[in-house]
């Protein structure tokens, strides 16, 4: 019964991490997005979900609200890029916490996304490596307010 109480304990202690975060996820693959938006929402985040740039600049703009951070799968469909959705977004939104989920492990796409200060995130996810990010992404934004 310890075990329980202190899984449960340490549940709510991530919810309360992540609360009140608006996290836009952009994922081509709508398995992946919805487990994805399942896994942020259990952590207590305000999950939103977008197949592509354009989806997400639609949802962003009918929800009128700009997202606490970006979590782009690296290759989506029609040959775009989380790359390419992210600088589009920041261009528009200014420079939004940014991570990129991808399997690809070049040093030429890790270069290229330090430049632009988006945390470069391997597949398979680890999720507590996701979460730390964005615990320290509400921690900071917590101690500007």
């Amino acid at each position: 019964v310890l075990g329980v109480d202190s899984d449960a304990n340490e549940a709510a202690k991530i919810s309360e991490d992540l609360a009140g975060m608006i996290l836009l996820v952009i994922e081509n693959e709508a398995a992946v997005r919805t487990g994805m938006l399942t896994l942020l929402d259990r952590w207590g985040a305000s999950p939103i979900g977008a197949e592509n740039l354009a989806e997400a600049i639609q949802l962003i703009d009918e929800l009128d609200v700009v997202p606490d951070a970006i979590l782009a799968d690296y290759h989506l469909n029609d040959n775009e890029t989380g790359v390419e959705a992210i600088r589009a977004l920041r261009r528009r939104h200014g420079q939004i916490p940014s991570a990129l989920i991808t399997a690809n492990r070049s040093d030429h796409l890790a270069t290229s996304i330090a430049k632009d200060a988006v945390l470069l995130l391997h597949k398979p996810l680890q999720p507590d490596r996701l979460r730390a990010f964005l615990a320290q992404l509400k921690q900071a934004r917590q101690g500007n307010v």
